[in-house]
């Protein structure tokens, strides 16, 4: 059964991850609701692995591990295109890992306030062209940092069902950047292009309000996930604005476990 749960996800998750190719893209929100010391939350996602652990009845600690490569539209080079005919395609490739901790608060039986914090690093690469007689090409590469600040707010039902609201704020440094710009028979980079060209570190920041619902048995739940992106610092850049995101969810409390 578990092994059919884990298929169903990862195909979700490809056809969700979507077609196009992005400059900055929002990763899965760590939302454990831990409400207890022992509390281990571990979640898979496709590309994507989060694992916390609390280590008192009001603090966790939790690392994260995220991957995307996208090639393009599904169109790129089909019986749908015509040469020279301006389609523009969007390649990117994303790594990220972070690493944080939790001050979590249960304000009754099925409240639970928690705040999460964290940082990463990784790496990014992006293209965009445009089919022309003479092509437009632009690319760069960059290393990333980012720092996270996330207020949740979960409603536990009972074992079997809960519900979180979460605000994620973020800000991220492309730095060390490489880029590369073959103007073909443009006149112009295009507009989310224009705020990457020849720079060689850029600031981001973007505020991220979504939802997170889990249900399935007492240790083991499908997770659904939804955010939308918001750029705080309106750089024109192109980003993925609705971020949906399917999983699966392990739940232990290791401490009653061995009990």
């Amino acid at each position: 059964m578990k092994h059919y749960l884990v298929s169903i996800v990862s195909a979700l998750c490809i056809f969700m991850s979507g077609c196009t190719g992005y400059q900055y893209v929002t990763v899965p929100h760590f939302v454990p609701v831990n409400t207890e010391k022992g509390n281990l939350t571990l979640n898979y996602s496709f590309n994507t692995f989060q694992a916390g652990y609390s280590m008192s009845n009001h603090f966790s600690a939790f690392v994260a591990g995220h991957y995307r490569k996208n090639s393009g539209t599904i169109f790129n080079n089909s019986i749908f295109e015509n040469v020279n005919d301006g389609t523009f395609s969007q390649t990117d490739m994303h790594k990220q890992i972070d690493a944080g901790f939790t001050y979590f608060k249960a304000l009754d039986s099925k409240l639970v306030f928690e705040v999460a914090c964290w940082t990463g690093y990784g790496i990014i690469k992006y293209t965009n062209s445009q089919d022309l007689f003479k092509d437009y090409d632009f690319s760069f590469n960059a290393k990333k940092f980012n720092f996270n600040i996330q207020p949740n707010l979960s409603v536990k039902f009972n074992d079997h069902v809960d519900l979180s609201f979460f605000s994620n704020f973020s800000t991220i440094r492309y730095y060390k950047m490489y880029g590369t710009l073959d103007m073909g028979e443009k006149e112009d980079l295009t507009e989310y292009d224009r705020y990457f060209y020849n720079k060689r570190s850029v600031p981001l920041a973007f505020c991220e309000p979504g939802i997170q619902f889990r249900a399935g048995w007492k240790n083991i739940k499908l997770l659904y996930s939804y955010s939308k992106a918001f750029d705080l610092r309106n750089t024109g850049i192109q980003y993925r604005k609705n971020n949906f995101y399917f999983g699966i969810s392990l739940n232990f409390n290791l401490i009653k476990l061995k009990d």
